[in-house]
This record gives C-alpha cells, sequence and structure tokens, in this order.
C-alpha cells in the first residue's frame, strides 16, 4: 500500500493523523505508545544510538506506506519521538512534499530558523544527493530540499531534542546558520 493511497496531515505539538483514504486512519501522538495505531502494514527495525553519551541505547523505526512514512520511537522502543514524512505531508491545507520552494516561501505558513545549505544524505530510492535543510524552531520541522523542491519533512529529531541550536560549537561544525528576519 504506497502513499499515493493515503495521506499525512501534520498536527501541530500533537502528531500525525495517517489515512490510507480506504477508511483506514491512525494518530500518531507525541509521547504515545505506537503500538496502539499499528493499523497498517508496517516493518520495524531496531537501530543503536551512535552518540558517545547515549552508548548502549536503542530506538525502533517503524515504517508505513512502502517506507514513505516513519516514526521513530524511544523510550522503551515504543513511545513516539518523531516522524519522517517522504511522499505526503500536509500543512495548514497544504501538501509540502514536492512544492516549489519559491512557492513554499510565499505562502509564509511558519519562519524558518536554520538552514544547513549542503547536507548529504541517502535519498528514497536512489544513492545520496546533496540536500539543503531548513530548520523551524516553533514546529520542530526539518525540511529537505533538492532541486528547489520539498523532498523530505522530518518532525522533532536530535536537533530539537537536545537543543542544538543553542550550541554555537554544534551550528559551526556542521556549518548551520541562523536565519535572519
Amino acid at each position: 500500500m504506497g502513499t499515493q493511497n493515503g495521506k499525512i496531515t501534520f498536527i501541530p505539538q500533537q502528531g500525525i493523523v495517517a489515512d490510507n483514504k480506504k477508511g483506514v486512519t491512525a494518530f500518531f501522538k507525541f509521547g504515545e505508545d505506537v503500538r496502539e495505531q499499528l493499523v497498517f502494514p508496517y516493518t520495524v527495525e531496531r537501530h543503536r544510538i551512535r552518540h558517545k553519551k547515549n552508548e548502549g541505547k536503542y530506538y525502533s523505526l517503524y515504517m508505513f506506506f512502502d517506507e514513505s512514512f516513519r516514526v521513530w520511537t524511544g523510550k522503551g522502543l515504543t513511545k513516539i519521538s518523531g516522524f519522517g514524512c517522504y511522499k505526503s505531508f500536509i500543512f495548514k491545507g497544504y501538501e509540502l512534499i514536492g512544492m516549489n520552494l519559491e512557492r513554499f516561501l510565499q505562502l509564509n505558513l511558519f519562519h524558518l530558523d536554520y538552514i544547513d545549505e549542503d547536507y548529504y544524505s541517502v535519498a528514497p530510492g536512489i544513492n545520496f544527493r546533496h540536500y539543503k535543510v531548513y530548520y523551524n524552531l516553533a514546529f520542530q520541522l526539518s525540511i529537505y530540499i533538492w532541486r528547489k523542491k520539498i523532498r523530505v519533512v522530518l518532525v522533532c529529531g536530535f536537533f530539537f531534542e537536545k537543543k542544538m541550536y543553542e550550541d554555537p560549537d554544534y551550528l559551526e561544525i556542521f556549518k548551520l546558520k541562523k536565519i535572519e528576519d
């Protein structure tokens, strides 16, 4: 069941509504047990956290809709801590995935706080690509741009959970720049 049969809607500070357009809906809430919303076919992987301070800790990655919607869990491997959206991400009625960056900026849906001008990462279905990544603190969003279009939206994550935007050394090491008004 691919995401062409469904949509992902972001509810700020609450979570994600996933709808497969066949009448099946799930509401994934931050901090809730992911197992309560496992109504869609999924796969799950366990990953080790690779930060020195967290050695020996793990997280689980639940993947839905042909891996295009992902849910990260922490605490006890079942509490929802973040989301990754690769084919659908609806915010305030707008589908952001695939939207041209210029159009997105014209909509003025929220302020972009930081930018990583050259983030090298794996891309769905291919090897690697260079993204521009924009960060929004208010909604804890990371927006990945490639070829002037939004390709991926992550909700929450290490940058926000650990308030890495407050660490000038981290910003300098990873070449993140604050976007001024």
